[in-house]
């Protein structure tokens, strides 16, 4: 610490370190933007049954040995585990604790640089800097749970990697370094390269103790044939794709682009150039100091680091490769990092000592000519390359966040969630989160889409494709409406889901039972996706004879989730006198006011009104009360009138076939004298005054209003 403390004096060491905190805070700002409280990949939702598992008490070894796309992940299930009991499975602590490792993986490796040659820390922390907080690595840095497997892999990998250096017999340390390496085994696919990393460390220590070595070899069968049996190599989709690859030109294109996606742009063969000149420079830049400076500390430490992220990019590239461009994912880029920060480190090296002036002065100029000649046009690559994965995954999140976790809310249902791009979880997994007590939606406010007409105690009939859709519309749509309200219609219960399970309340598949729950009720409510065909059938037509009116609201979710909302409403009407106006449009009832009508006294009159085709304009519409004055159907005063646009949805976006409701107010004056009175009603253009004629078969006249009724008034007795 001392001799850190003294060569942090130094100005130029001080700035580099300091600058390091730049792209550090760029990358903590973009987490801190872009995550959210949900598990934004797929591979992240496999966690989703361990944490449910744990939240149950039904968590076994088992389960957290069970293989996922060919791996096995124990470390990071414990850890989810360990989560949800501590926090509900929070994912946003997940990815601070996903974050706080990686910058010690950082810190480490800075170390080792500084171990290796102290003042090339200076000229080396700053480019790996920029490349280790990347937002290319995106999905691993914002991706909680994926990131965790791979950056605590890292860090047993680092800290087995040191231990092993430290000894060359038996010991303690030794012992904790094969603890690490057996962790780091059941950690994720590439774990197993661990051991490998330790006998590596001490065959290039010159280290001839033949015994521990045998112990070593022996633990690295066990280990890799118990990880084989666990994954079941036979049955896997990755030993297929490795029997199915075309030669092994495919495997070495894959495992050299996964080494320079990390600093290409474009496609897939850009990083295939980008990985091959990578690895070309530093079995350049290792042979440089081994010759020039026979510094078998660099190469005991640096090997192994380096070595890990060849052996990853190996495997990946056999299990994974095949003909043409494969797609390269930032999923695998955080092991990619080992060895970039090591190829950092060898050009730091060698730039160090050049400026030694101590033999061989031009060959190492001429090293570092090499290395800045391949290192600019990287640069010039990397940093565009950057900004665009910036955007992109921005843009990607906006959609995610503002668009496809709603759509999960709402639709439930893997194939119009793939046609509608948000197709990167696996529904049922999130279905069972949202059926248990930890609920990562807790942060989505219910929507309530009934509106102010709603009151408590009517009947909300909830229309969903399955009964998990039912039981997400109920939560997240119908937040203020009791429980005991809501009547389900589905095709069966929700299904359990690793052991989580809901009944619906009031669950009901036939019309009779249907009617049974909504008897005596004037306000009946339903609600059901945009385009669904209802399967209430029988119950509609009930509703119909029973004088029910439907009126229909279309509603909107802020993530362009569409439900159709359907208010029945119990009314008595006079339907026996359908008026028809113009060509296609018809009143088909109105509520009598005749029971209602005396001075001072306000009465509401609704109709209910059809077209029968597209109407060409947004019609109005004048409601009066005439006060009778002779036997022709002009002789009449008009006492009071109501006019405004005929319905709340203009008559232009009619639908054929499909009732809209009309409500108006009239005051009645005070001084209303006895006698008869007709209540008559009209519609025009309100542009042109253009005014549609009610056509009555049994009194055919060029009239403009129709009569509905007519009422006598009695004077006081």
């Amino acid at each position: 610490m001392v001799q850190f403390v003294q060569w942090l004096r130094r100005p130029a060491n001080l700035v580099g370190l300091v600058l390091v905190l730049v792209p550090m805070a760029h990358l903590l700002r973009f987490i801190v933007e872009h995550a959210v409280n949900f598990p934004r990949y797929d591979s992240a939702t496999r966690v989703i049954e361990i944490a449910l598992a744990a939240e149950n008490n039904t968590l076994t070894v088992n389960t957290l040995f069970q293989p996922v796309n060919e791996h096995i992940s124990a470390t990071a299930f414990a850890s989810a585990a360990l989560l949800t009991w501590l926090t509900d499975w929070n994912v946003h602590v997940e990815v601070a604790i996903n974050t706080v490792m990686a910058v010690a993986v950082f810190v480490i490796l800075m170390a080792l640089v500084w171990h290796t040659e102290r003042d090339a820390l200076a000229f080396a922390a700053l480019p790996a800097a920029v490349l280790f907080f990347s937002v290319q690595q995106n999905a691993v840095w914002i991706a909680g749970y994926t990131g965790f497997v791979l950056f605590a892999m890292q860090l047993m990998t680092l800290g087995a990697v040191l231990l092993a250096a430290s000894t060359d017999r038996l010991s303690w340390q030794l012992v904790l370094a094969m603890l690490l390496a057996t962790i780091a085994t059941y950690t994720n696919g590439q774990g197993f390269v661990v051991w490998g990393l330790i006998i590596a460390v001490w065959v290039l220590k010159g280290v001839r103790n033949w015994p521990v070595y045998g112990l070593l070899a022996a633990l690295t069968v066990v280990n890799v044939a118990v990880y084989a049996s666990l994954i079941g190599l036979g049955d896997s989709s990755a030993g297929a794709n490795v029997l199915s690859m075309d030669g092994l030109g495919g495997k070495i294109q894959y495992a050299l682009a996964y080494l320079g996606n990390m600093v290409a742009r474009g496609d897939t063969g850009n990083a295939v150039v980008v990985g091959g000149f990578a690895v070309g420079l530093l079995l350049f830049n290792g042979a440089a100091i081994w010759l020039l400076d026979r510094d078998w500390r660099f190469m005991q430490i640096w090997v192994p680091v380096v070595g890990f992220s060849l052996a990853s990019a190996a495997i990946t590239g056999l299990a994974r490769a095949g003909t043409g461009n494969p797609p390269i994912t930032s999923w695998y880029i955080s092991s990619t990092t080992f060895f970039w920060v090591g190829l950092v480190a060898s050009s730091s090296v060698l730039l160090v000592r050049a400026q030694s002036r101590t033999g061989r002065g031009l060959w190492r100029y001429a090293v570092v000519v090499v290395n800045i000649a391949m290192w600019v046009p990287w640069l010039v690559n990397f940093i565009p390359g950057t900004t665009e994965s910036l955007e992109r995954v921005i843009d990607q999140g906006r959609f995610v966040d503002a668009r496809c976790i709603d759509r999960f809310l709402y639709i439930q249902d893997a194939e119009a969630m793939e046609q509608n791009g948000c197709y990167v979880w696996y529904p049922n997994q999130v279905n069972a989160l949202a059926a248990s007590r930890l609920n990562l939606f807790a942060h989505k406010a219910p929507h309530t889409i009934l509106g102010e007409t709603y009151a408590e105690g009517a009947p909300v009939i909830v229309e969903g494709v399955n009964g998990w859709a039912g039981y997400h519309m109920e939560t997240w749509l119908l937040g203020d409406v009791p429980a005991a309200d809501v009547i389900h219609i589905a095709e069966s219960q929700p299904p359990a889901l690793y052991g989580v399970g809901v009944e619906l309340e009031n669950m009901v598949t036939e019309a009779d039972a249907l009617l049974t729950l909504t008897d005596d009720h004037d306000t009946i409510w339903h609600v059901q996706y945009a385009d669904m065909d209802s399967e209430l059938g029988a119950f509609e037509e009930h509703l119909r004879a029973e004088d029910y009116i439907g009126t229909r609201f279309d509603y909107e979710t802020e993530s362009d989730v569409d439900f159709v909302v359907t208010r029945y409403e119990k009314y008595d009407l006079d339907t026996d006198n359908p008026v028809e106006f113009g060509p296609s449009m018809t009143m088909t009832g109105f509520t009598s006011v005749a029971d209602r009508l005396r001075p001072c006294n306000a009465v509401t009159v609704r109709s209910f009104w059809q077209g029968d085709e597209p109407l060409p304009y947004s019609y109005s519409a004048t409601l009066t009360l005439d006060r009778v004055t002779g036997d022709d159907v002009w002789d009449f005063e008009t006492v009071v009138r109501s006019d405004s646009q005929l319905s709340l949805v203009p008559s232009a976006q009619w639908e054929p076939e499909t009732l809209y409701f009309d409500e108006r107010t009239l005051d009645i004056p005070c001084d209303l004298p006895p006698g008869d009175y007709a209540l008559q009603i009209g519609v025009y253009n309100y542009a042109d005054g253009a005014r549609l004629l009610p056509q009555f078969a049994d009194q055919p006249g060029e009239r403009d209003l129709a009569r509905l009724e007519t009422i006598t008034v009695a004077g006081e007795s």
